[in-house]
């Protein structure tokens, strides 16, 4: 386990509430890291995002996979590449991941 990993591990853990990108198998590659812009204590969480990741929110108003498509093509054409992972931290429900404005 190398350092990254080491102190990803230890950020996940700080967290107050379970992070979609808190894994065994965390690693340095970039993660492209959607948020529900409603998640109460949502500074807390942001504060606890570790490197390696860029946090992107998404408004109720927000389609999420036109703010993914976005996001992709814009890291294609930028030194810092296409993220290896995406992860999304929301509420949910059976079967469904309710982020922006639609489930």
């Amino acid at each position: 386990m190398g350092a990254v990993d080491a102190t990803a591990r230890a950020e996940c853990r700080a967290l107050p509430v379970a992070a979609a990108h808190c894994t065994e198998t965390l690693s340095a590659a970039p993660t492209l890291l959607l948020i529900d812009a409603g998640l109460p204590d949502l500074q807390v969480l942001l504060a606890g995002v570790g490197a390696g990741v860029r946090p992107v929110l998404v408004g109720r108003d927000e389609d999420a996979l036109d703010i993914v498509q976005r996001e992709l093509q814009a890291a294609a054409i930028t030194a810092a590449g296409v993220p290896a992972r995406l992860a999304i931290v929301a509420h949910g429900a059976a079967g469904a991941v309710l982020i922006g404005r639609e489930p």
